[in-house]
């Protein structure tokens, strides 16, 4: 299965493995990001506590703390990583701490049997807002 994704990333890069979302456990979120991009996730993903101080998110055993950029250089980008471990997201800022929350929703909408292809997508906008 490929994922849609709307707007399309500059990078995905699909991985063995799926990762099931009933065995991640607890989400955390960086201090620096806001709860409330999480909102369009199911309960279960959205951040219950605050972990560092980057724009980051993690759910599950593979949580790594990241410094505030994560290996992301573009403004307003984002990496999302999905492992059968757990889900990572480290982004430049929090709008990209936002864009990439938007599209694990859109990936969690599309997930089969409560669980998520592995996959890694970079993305960041063309146009800043």
């Amino acid at each position: 299965m490929e994922y849609t994704v709307y707007p399309p990333p500059r990078q995905i890069e699909y991985r063995p493995g799926e990762c099931a979302l009933d065995a991640l456990g607890e989400a955390r979120c960086g201090a620096s990001g806001d709860k409330r991009f999480f909102s369009g996730l199911p309960e279960s993903l959205r951040p219950a506590a605050t972990c560092g101080e980057g724009y980051e998110y993690t759910a599950g055993r593979t949580a790594i703390s990241a410094a505030i950029s994560g290996g992301v250089d573009s403004p307003q980008g984002y990496r999302l990583t999905v492992a059968p471990g757990g889900i990572t997201l480290r982004a430049a800022d929090a709008a990209g701490l936002r864009y990439g929350a938007d599209t694990l929703a859109q990936l969690v909408a599309q997930a089969q049997n409560g669980a998520l292809r592995c996959v890694e997508i970079t993305d960041w906008p063309s146009i800043q807002n």
